[in-house]
């Protein structure tokens, strides 16, 4: 039941208010986000474009084009640069045989997570969101409170079914989904091509003071509270 996994290490690369999953070709449509590894994304950004143009902040250089964007961490009204990004691909859950794994499909756009959710569980009873404070091991499903010094981790995971022929869907959720449990069934009959599992953990610094007050720019409450 062990996890098989390589991961890439990608630096901070810029932020914008664009969207190219969400809001394709639509500038400054969207909250503002944070980039890593290809240096040229933004609103107009395809598979094609990614893989022939743009400089990296990954790994490897322009090796590995990949573009990895997340909700900007904000102290009040500030944006916060972080300090990296670890993408791990796994194997995935025990319930998924390895030898089903199948490689992800040119193209593939999918997002996870939801600003308007009271519960960060997914319906197998696995998180998609956690946070941790890097000095401690110990994750929350909701951000913790961080010393200067110390660094902001979230823990964000991606669903590992495919529905085997759409690349993207209107929510951009439909077409991919979660197994159905997680040491016991597989993918779900309406999803059932396996794909390595993705896994983002995002690092952010706190210079000063503690990360009390900190929030995602796609937080959907009241930023005077």
């Amino acid at each position: 039941t062990s996890t098989s996994a390589f991961r890439i290490e990608c630096g901070f690369s810029h932020m914008n208010y664009d969207d190219a999953i969400v809001y394709p070709g639509q500038q400054g449509k969207s909250h503002l986000h944070t980039y890593f590894g290809n240096t040229g994304a933004n609103y107009t950004s395809t598979y094609q474009t990614l893989m022939n143009s743009g400089n990296s902040t990954c790994s490897g250089g322009i090796l590995n084009r990949s573009a990895y964007w997340v909700p900007t961490l904000m102290n009040g009204t500030t944006p916060i640069a972080p300090v990296k990004v670890i993408t791990y691909y796994k194997s995935g859950w025990p319930s998924v045989p390895f030898s089903t794994i199948q490689n992800l499909p040119n193209g593939l756009k999918m997002i996870t997570g939801n600003a308007n959710a009271s519960s960060n569980q997914n319906p197998a009873g696995r998180t998609f969101i956690e946070w941790h404070c890097n000095s401690a091991g110990s994750t929350t499903v909701s951000m913790p409170t961080c010393n200067a010094g110390d660094e902001v981790v979230l823990i964000i995971g991606f669903p590992q079914c495919w529905d085997g022929v759409n690349l993207d869907s209107i929510d951009h959720k439909a077409h991919v989904a979660m197994p159905q449990s997680y040491s016991g069934s597989g993918c779900p009959s309406t999803h059932p091509v396996p794909l390595p599992h993705i896994e983002f953990m995002v690092h952010w610094p706190v210079a000063s003071g503690t990360s009390a007050g900190y929030r995602l720019s796609s937080d959907n409450y009241s930023t005077t509270i």
